[in-house]
């Protein structure tokens, strides 16, 4: 499974739609196989999605990130993981140990946000 997290000094980038900087973790058994790190190109959601698909990207690890965005992705079956926050090596550690749930990797002000996954309609589930 490969998962990309946008970064920018280290760190979750706040905004999805806006984000540079993006690294790849392959998951092997719960662990890092492999990392790489990747510009994104544009900041056109469809061109986005086409890019993160050609990059095999299975979940897409982010801060804040549009409605539209989320829905584009979800349209080619990546999954979004939204409204985190935190350095990328312990959001990856969380993720690796699902405990990425936890309130200290929720963005300010999100503690009582539920993520929502998006079906490839767009739908909200």
């Amino acid at each position: 499974m490969k998962t990309a997290i946008t970064y920018w000094n280290d760190r979750v980038s706040p905004l999805f739609d806006t984000a540079r900087h993006l690294v790849v973790f392959e998951i092997n058994d719960n662990r890092e196989t492999a990392c790489v790190k990747s510009i994104l190109k544009n900041n056109d959601p469809i061109i986005r999605a086409k890019q993160l698909s050609q990059l095999g990207i299975d979940v897409v690890i982010c801060g804040a990130i549009s409605w539209e965005c989320e829905a584009i992705l979800a349209s080619v079956n990546i999954k979004v993981i939204s409204y985190i926050c935190g350095s990328v090596k312990d959001v990856l550690h969380a993720c690796l140990n699902e405990t990425l749930e936890k309130s200290s990797f929720l963005m300010p002000g999100c503690k009582n946000h539920r993520r929502h996954t998006r079906s490839r309609h767009g739908q909200r589930r």
